[in-house]
């Protein structure tokens, strides 16, 4: 989503600029309503919340201030605050993955597009209970899901 919206007219860069530095210019209500159909995209990528922008949105404003390629920034920034394996925890829930071997394959997903990270900090995101079922172990996020999208709009 951040390859897809850093390069379309979106204007990521731009839209976190406005965000963390408002600057109105031209009509103030075609521009709340701008940035309020931007915002949405912005929530959706954790990086703000109605009010502010996320701890992440910031940091992901500093590096793009900076020249980092987008997506590779958005995930440096998630893993330095802690945040990239609850992104995880949040996908894996949103996808009904109930199971180890879901889980190993959701990560194995996330590997080949990111071959050059640890991801093995996400399994701490998750509690494992044995199945009923031989050489199966059941899985479910470690937070509540209001806790973890508390973390991620701090």
């Amino acid at each position: 989503m951040i390859r897809a919206t850093a390069s379309s007219k979106f204007q990521l860069r731009e839209t976190l600029r406005h965000l963390t530095k408002p600057t109105s210019t031209g009509d103030p209500d075609a521009y709340r309503r701008e940035l309020r159909f931007r915002k949405s995209w912005l929530y959706a990528l954790h990086l703000a919340t109605p009010h502010r922008p996320t701890c992440l949105g910031y940091a992901l404003h500093t590096a793009l201030e900076a020249g980092e390629e987008p997506e590779e920034a958005y995930i440096d920034k998630a893993e330095e605050l802690g945040l990239l394996k609850w992104i995880i925890a949040l996908e894996a829930a949103a996808l009904d993955i109930g199971t180890k071997n879901e889980l190993d394959a959701l990560l194995a997903a996330y590997s080949r597009h990111l071959p050059h990270r640890d991801l093995h900090t996400a399994y701490s995101a998750f509690r494992y209970m044995p199945s009923d079922v031989k050489e199966i172990t059941m899985t479910t996020p470690a937070l509540p899901i209001e806790e973890i999208l508390q973390k991620l709009g701090q």
